[in-house]
């Protein structure tokens, strides 16, 4: 079954602006721990100096991960998405654009199985030459579960 709309495979490298974001978010994290434990140094506890430390660290680690985790190769075969991340086998699903501004979009990949959301920012700064073919395929008309009609690109809120 074709779909008129050819197969298309992008390599999204860590994106510019999701990297930026996420390391900003992880500058004020440690910006608002030194505050808090300089403003009340001489009011905390040991224990209260120990749960922000662990507290500030784990927020890091998170940054980190998040911005670790950005990047990806998406195929679109006319079917269906297929998501790859690092060394893994790819994974089929459904592509949902949940932040569009133009230049740079997030979306949400939904996995057939194992049932898993994994969250892709793209940016036309990481695609180049591919930016208008990937949003043309991202946006494209999908073929309808069990049938040969297609269907509108399911909104974010599904």
């Amino acid at each position: 079954m074709s779909t008129g709309w050819p197969a298309l495979t992008v390599e999204l490298p860590p994106s510019r602006a999701w990297r930026a974001g996420i390391d900003l978010l992880a500058v004020l994290a440690c910006l608002a721990l030194a505050a808090w434990w300089w403003l009340g140094a001489g009011e905390l506890t040991i224990g209260w100096r120990l749960a922000g430390a662990v507290l500030g660290t784990a927020a890091i680690v998170a940054a980190w991960g998040l911005r670790a985790a950005a990047g990806a190769r998406l195929r679109w075969d006319g079917r269906a998405w297929w998501l790859a991340r690092r060394d893994r086998p790819p994974i089929e699903g459904r592509l949902v654009v949940a932040l569009d501004l133009g230049a740079w979009m997030l979306l949400r990949f939904d996995a057939e199985a194992p049932s898993a959301r994994h969250w892709i920012p793209a940016g036309r700064a990481d695609l180049a030459g591919q930016w208008h073919d990937f949003r043309c395929a991202v946006y494209s008309a999908r073929p309808a579960p069990g049938g040969s009609s297609a269907a509108a690109s399911p909104a974010p809120d599904e």
